[in-house]
């Protein structure tokens, strides 16, 4: 038999006090961390939560162990470090799966709570951006909460990420249950606010809108009392809605949504615009040449949130009637009732619209010019709605040297029907058809009825 060499015979040999050694050691240290962990509970009871973060951030540090930074996490949050829980958790979320199911399950949705805390403080911070990833990685922990989904899309909008809002609000969409409400969702029932769905479709709608196109035509039928006839006359003017201040039965727009203005006011919106308005010949429905009148100008919200518009607009002189001069005008309407209201057969609707505005040149003028409807609105099916309702119109000139001013009131029916519609998005368009018998009230006001057509995409 061949010896082992020296050498490996003294490594086969145990060094049992080394061991020894060792084994107390490692003994004294877990007794050391059982006596931490005992230190940082106790001060956890004493609801000295700086202490306790403080006890357990170090044992978490030295043990690493899952259980001991899960209880560093809950104790930051506690004494009011955010960050640092966070910090916390996500360094425990590698080795999550080594905690017991309802420690783990716990875990993970104490983690989800912080992010979602951390991202209301950044909105609040003005930090809208970094608010939308808490939100993002608070999903990502606990996907049942769609919500968070929809707030990160708000951050997103408030960041001035159109395009990434419109993608979270479309994912949200797509994660709801399709029926029944959601927990947290704001979802009602029939007759009150519109469900998480259907505020979500109409976020993405707006998101993604980056122009807009309307078009309106109409007709008063001749020889009513109280008639003016001409192009541009006042007349010519009853009735139509957001181009009152200069007269016409007729006109098109088209507008492009610039990048929103942020400041720490909030967003404000700002649209570029081209129009043409014009009036017809006699009874006809032909364009009066003479008549057409552009403009270029642009848009601008001076209020966040609001429906306040200010606009300064260069007209155009495109018919030998027409005219060349700026146009400034301050503009506010509202609505209410335009979306159907589930379990109803019928619901108010109404709307309301001002403006005022200042023409320059050639000696300069000021006109207002004001719209108000209020009804019932019912469905007919395939998407049609009726809404039967009463009007006031009035417009007033100054200096007013050819008798512009006149107000006027009356019935009318207003036919509806919206479209465009995708599962992200709510109606993008809508046309309507208008009829109304008005009577004079005052100034050149016609008694007499009005027909309209309007499209809006």
């Amino acid at each position: 038999m061949v010896a082992a060499p020296p050498a490996w015979s003294q490594a086969l040999v145990p060094d049992r006090p080394a061991m020894a050694q060792r084994a107390a050691l490692i003994d004294v240290r877990e007794e050391r961390w059982e006596q931490q962990r005992a230190l940082g509970h106790a001060q956890a009871q004493r609801s000295d939560w700086t202490a306790a973060a403080q006890t357990f951030v170090e044992l978490a540090r030295e043990t690493g162990a899952p259980l001991d930074r899960l209880a560093a996490m809950r104790a930051l949050a506690q004494a009011g470090r955010l960050g640092e829980a966070i910090g916390e958790g996500e360094q425990l979320m590698p080795a999550v799966w080594a905690l017991d199911p309802s420690d783990r399950s716990a875990a993970v949705a104490e983690l989800a709570n912080l992010h979602e805390t951390n991202g209301y403080r950044l909105r609040r911070e003005g930090r809208p951006a970094a608010a939308a990833r808490a939100f993002e990685r608070a999903y990502e922990l606990d996907p049942i909460r769609v919500r968070l989904l929809a707030e990160a899309g708000y951050a997103r909008l408030e960041d001035g990420d159109r395009a990434g809002a419109a993608d979270r609000f479309a994912e949200a969409i797509d994660r709801l249950p399709a029926t029944g409400p959601v927990a947290g969702s704001g979802a009602s029932e029939p007759g009150g606010e519109p469900s998480l769905r259907e505020r979500l479709r109409r976020e993405v709608r707006e998101a993604r809108r980056t122009w807009t196109f309307a078009a309106f035509q109409a007709w008063r039928p001749r020889g009513s009392a109280g008639a003016s006839g001409g192009a541009g006359s006042a007349g010519s003017a009853a009735g139509l809605q957001r181009d009152g201040l200069i007269a016409a039965q007729g006109g098109a727009e088209l507008a492009w949504r610039l990048p929103e203005i942020r400041s720490e006011a909030g967003r404000r919106e700002t649209e570029l615009f081209a129009r043409a308005l014009w009036s017809q010949q006699g009874d006809s429905l032909a364009i009066n040449d003479r008549s057409v009148q552009g403009g270029v100008g642009v848009r601008w919200q001076p209020l966040a949130g609001s429906a306040w518009r200010l606009t300064a607009e260069r007209l155009i002189a495109v018919g030998e009637d027409a005219r060349d001069d700026w146009l400034v005008r301050l503009a506010w309407g509202a609505t209410m009732g335009e979306q159907s209201v589930a379990g109803r057969a019928y619901w108010p609707a109404g709307q309301i619209y001002a403006e005022a505005g200042r023409f320059f040149e050639h000696g300069g003028s000021t006109a207002f010019y004001a719209e108000g409807r209020l009804g019932l609105t019912a469905p007919l099916g395939a998407g049609w709605t009726v809404t039967p309702h009463g009007v006031v119109a009035t417009r007033e000139v100054r200096p007013d040297p050819n008798a512009e001013s006149w107000a006027e009131a009356g019935l009318g029916v207003a036919l509806r029907r919206a479209f465009g519609a995708t599962p992200h998005s709510v109606e993008r368009g809508r046309f309507e058809w208008l009829m109304q018998y008005r009577f004079r009230v005052s100034g050149t006001g016609r008694q007499g009825w009005l027909f309209a057509a309007s499209m809006l995409w």
